[in-house]
């Protein structure tokens, strides 16, 4: 496989090692960019779309606009609403990008949405996204290709459990977000360590692209997966195809599998 690049066709692998590469020689001056960026929060904090707030990293939004035309998700499941605008954003995508059917399911504890956040495509459900009434919902209406994006409750034990239901949803080749991981606390390791968590449970079944962190700037690094293997404790078969501590200077979280 390869990509484009302005100088021409560059292997993806190659590309991966160049980036880790990048990461290392400069991690202190990327730390630092980080932290700024992070701690300014006018901004993520006042990241919009079509007015609608989203509170992401332009350039993770515009990795997801990238993972929608290389995957072309016939279902995307989000937790962690807000006021709707990221939903919004994929559904513009797959209007866009002309996906039939394709559909967006967006949960969050209450309605918070902006009052334009409204789409044909997106089903709001209000409560846990943990809660099985609410996974049921969901599930029964899933068709593949999926894309998951978890931006909800960000403590650990919280991750853990949504990765433990939608991770199980996911087949080979489908994606996975755990966002924000590059936040914890003192009294607990956040999005990253539930992560690292449900990976040392699930070995050799994702594939953490460091691809997508190319933009070297990323509120979710080692946060994208893609899997690459079939967990075998959810063996049933789905529809379709197929913040104190902010650190950049962590392993993949694939290394968590070894």
């Amino acid at each position: 496989m390869t990509t484009q690049m302005v100088s021409g066709s560059v292997p993806l692998d190659e590309a991966r090692r160049n980036i880790r590469e990048t990461q290392r020689v400069n991690a202190e001056v990327l730390q630092q960019f980080h932290e700024v960026f992070y701690n300014a929060t006018f901004t993520w904090g006042m990241t919009s779309f079509t007015g609608i707030g989203l509170t992401k990293a332009p350039s993770d939004l515009w990795m997801y606009q990238e993972l929608l035309t290389i995957h072309r998700p016939q279902t995307i499941i989000e937790t962690g609403t807000y006021q709707g605008g990221s939903a919004m954003w994929f559904a513009f995508l797959m209007d866009v990008l002309n996906i039939e059917d394709g559909r967006i399911f967006t949960v969050d504890l209450e309605d918070q949405r902006d009052i334009r956040a409204r789409h044909p495509r997106v089903t709001f459900l209000e409560g846990n996204s943990t809660d099985p009434a609410i996974v049921k919902q969901i599930t029964a209406h899933v068709k593949g290709p999926l894309l998951v994006s978890l931006d909800s409750d960000h403590a650990s034990d919280h991750v853990r459990t949504e990765l433990d239901v939608y991770g199980a949803l996911c087949q080979v080749g489908d994606w996975l977000v755990v966002e924000d991981t590059n936040v914890a606390w003192e009294s607990d390791g956040g999005a990253r360590a539930g992560a690292e968590g449900y990976l040392r449970r699930h070995p050799g079944e994702w594939f953490q692209d460091i691809l997508r962190e190319r933009y070297l700037v990323s509120m979710h690094p080692g946060g994208w997966w893609q899997r690459v293997a079939a967990c075998p404790h959810h063996a049933a078969s789905r529809k379709g195809s197929h913040a104190a501590r902010r650190r950049l200077d962590v392993p993949d979280l694939s290394e968590a599998q070894r």
